[in-house]
């Protein structure tokens, strides 16, 4: 019983930044600011807006569907880094546990 709770651990343990960056970029595909401002003729020099450029123009646009678009944009931008936040952070348990299983197993 001991040794299948442990693969279930190293299972868990390996999957879950995997999880995680799949999530992060799944969210970041999910981020299409410059094609929301391409298609209302705003011109962009990047594919990537920064979100201070977002931020920006929901303050003066007065379009309530590019509002709400690109407020979604800022929810998948924020879901992205969390996600991303929670890869490196699982990453370093990841490293840990497995030193830990080299040096006290």
């Amino acid at each position: 019983m001991i040794e299948f709770l442990s693969e279930y651990n190293v299972t868990f343990i390996v999957g879950t930044p995997l999880f995680f960056f799949v999530m992060g970029v799944t969210f970041r595909l999910l981020d299409t600011s410059a094609a929301i401002f391409l298609e209302h003729n705003i011109l962009v020099t990047s594919s990537y807006v920064t979100t201070k450029e977002i931020r920006r123009e929901l303050r003066v646009t007065e379009h309530s569907e590019i509002a709400k678009a690109l407020k979604k944009t800022l929810i998948f931008r924020k879901l992205h880094d969390l996600c991303m936040f929670l890869t490196m952070l699982s990453g370093v348990f990841l490293i840990g546990y497995f030193f830990y299983e080299l040096l006290f197993s």
